[in-house]
C-alpha cells in the first residue's frame, strides 16, 4: 500500500483554497497491515478544537506514484446521474489538484456543465473526442488546444496521447468540524 500524503490545513477563511493557509505535515506516520495508515501531527488539540475549528481541514492526497489515465465524464447529466451513488459514502468534496478553477468533482450540488472546448488538457473529457463505429477513440483527426502542447498533432506518439489522458491526482478535503 502506498501511503497517501495527509496534511492538516488551517485555512485563511472557512473555505479551503489550494495553496493557502498553514499546512501541518505529519511528524510520524506508518501503517498497520495492508490497509490501515496512521499519522501524527505536532499541533495542540486545543488549538485545533477551540481556536481554529471552523477553518481546519484534513487533506488526503492521492498517492502520486499511482498514475491514472482516462477521460472525465463528458456531460453534466451523466455526472449528475452518477453523483448520488458516488457521494453516499463521502460527505466531503473531492477536488483536483492543478485546476485553476478549483472545480469540485464530487459534491451534492448539481455539477457544472463541461465546456465545449477545453482551455487545457486537464479539462479534456469524452465530450471532446470523436469515436469510431466500433466505439474506439478516433485518432485520425487532430485535436489541439490553443496555447497548450500539441499532443494529438501530426507528431503524436503513444506517450503524447497518454499524457492527454493523464488524470491529475485528487485530494480529499475533509472539514475537521464535521468530525469533532
Amino acid at each position: 500500500m502506498d501511503l497517501p500524503i495527509v496534511v492538516i490545513n488551517e485555512a485563511v477563511g472557512t473555505e479551503w483554497q489550494s495553496g493557502s493557509g498553514i499546512n501541518h505535515e505529519p511528524v510520524f506516520f506508518g501503517k498497520v497491515g495492508d490497509d490501515i495508515a496512521y499519522y501524527g501531527f505536532d499541533v495542540a488539540r486545543d488549538h485545533i478544537l477551540r481556536e481554529v475549528r471552523d477553518r481546519v481541514f484534513l487533506l488526503i492526497y492521492e498517492p502520486a506514484g499511482r498514475l491514472r489515465f482516462g477521460l472525465d465524464v463528458a456531460t453534466a447529466a451523466v455526472r449528475a446521474q452518477r453523483q448520488d451513488v458516488a457521494t453516499q459514502s463521502l460527505a466531503f468534496p473531492i477536488r483536483t489538484l492543478g485546476r485553476s478553477e478549483g472545480r469540485v468533482l464530487l459534491r451534492r450540488d448539481p455539477p457544472t456543465p463541461v465546456p465545449a472546448s477545453p482551455a487545457k488538457w486537464d479539462d479534456f473529457s469524452w465530450r471532446h473526442v470523436n469515436l469510431t463505429a466500433a466505439g474506439y477513440v478516433d485518432f485520425n483527426g487532430s485535436f489541439t488546444i490553443p496555447g497548450q502542447p500539441d499532443f494529438w498533432g501530426p507528431g503524436k506518439t503513444a506517450a503524447s496521447v497518454a499524457r492527454s489522458f493523464w488524470q491529475k491526482p485528487l485530494v480529499a478535503v475533509l472539514p475537521l468540524k464535521r468530525i469533532f
